[in-house]
This record gives C-alpha cells, sequence and structure tokens, in this order.
C-alpha cells in the first residue's frame, strides 16, 4: 500500500484522544503536522513528538482557525488533510485512489468526505452526518476563518467552485 501525498494536520493543547487520531491517519499520509498550545500541560509537547512529523509551537488566541492555519503553514505534501484529534479517519487505505482519482479529474477543488458526528448509544447507528471538505490542494490558496465554527476557505475571497468538488466514495471521519 503506498501512502498518499498527503500532509495530515491536526491542532492540539491537551486531548486524551490525540494519539489514536493521529494513528487513524499515520499508515496512509507521508506526514502529520501538529500545532500545539505553547502553554499545553506539561507532558503534552513529549506526546506530540512522539507522533508528529513537524511541529509548530503558538501561542493559544482561544482562535481555533489561527492554530489550524499554523498547522497548514508547516505542511509540505502536495495535498493537506485535517482531523481533529477526537476524530478517526476510516476508509484511509482508499486516501491515495481518491486523490490521483481527483487529481485527474477535479483540478483544485476540494474533497470532501462523509463525517458521522453523532451515533445511537444503543444501535450505534449515525443520527447525525453531515460532508465536510476535509483534503484541500497545498497550494496556498486555502485558509481557515472564524474563531470557532471556522471555515475553510478560499484566500483573499475567491470563490469556491463546487463544480470542482470531489466527494469521497470509500473514506468518512468519525467523531
Amino acid at each position: 500500500m503506498s501512502k498518499a501525498p498527503i500532509s495530515a494536520c491536526l491542532i492540539f493543547r491537551d486531548d486524551p484522544l490525540m494519539e489514536q487520531a493521529v494513528a487513524s491517519v499515520r499508515p496512509y499520509v507521508e506526514e502529520v503536522c501538529i500545532a500545539i498550545d505553547e502553554d499545553a500541560p506539561f507532558g503534552s509537547y513529549d506526546r506530540v513528538k512522539k507522533v508528529a512529523d513537524r511541529i509548530r509551537t503558538e501561542t493559544w488566541r482561544d482562535d481555533f482557525a489561527f492554530m489550524r492555519n499554523a498547522s497548514f503553514a508547516i505542511a509540505k505534501q502536495a495535498w493537506i488533510l485535517w482531523i481533529d484529534t477526537d476524530d478517526c479517519l476510516h476508509g484511509g487505505e482508499w486516501l491515495a485512489r481518491e486523490i490521483e482519482q481527483a487529481s485527474k479529474t477535479h483540478l483544485g477543488g476540494r474533497l470532501l468526505a462523509p463525517y458521522e458526528y453523532a451515533h445511537d448509544e444503543k444501535t450505534g447507528l449515525v443520527t447525525r452526518q453531515q460532508w465536510r471538505e476535509r483534503i484541500v490542494p497545498n497550494d496556498g490558496s486555502w485558509i481557515w476563518e472564524h474563531p470557532t465554527h471556522e471555515g475553510l476557505v478560499k484566500k483573499n475571497g475567491f470563490k469556491i467552485d463546487p463544480g470542482t468538488d470531489y466527494w469521497m466514495k470509500d473514506v468518512r471521519w468519525v467523531h
């Protein structure tokens, strides 16, 4: 199985599930990039050092978009994937194929995937799912906006052309 030319980007302060999130993407991506709060609890930086290829330390500003942009800034691969520290990637073995297909047919667009945000406690069935942009070209044109419930948009007001979006079939994120 080949790894996809992807930088998986995360932000981190003290989530106990961070290693689980990284483990869900590590086998399928070329690198893991983490922006960490410089005031994270003792031992947090050492945890990040064990799982990240690239680390950027920043002062936390209660601005998730700022931190996400910091993680994107250290990404070196052709594509950037974002994942929260309390999420897991499922179907990562298909990332290289999805990137290859999107590169041929949806130049410059976002790769979207289902995000299973809530599940029924008894049945395990998905009760809330949404489609989110999860992978974008690392071409410098994408930026996170808004401190909370941030959105990934084109820089300088450039419009996103939904016609260039690629909907991944076999990859999903689970909260």
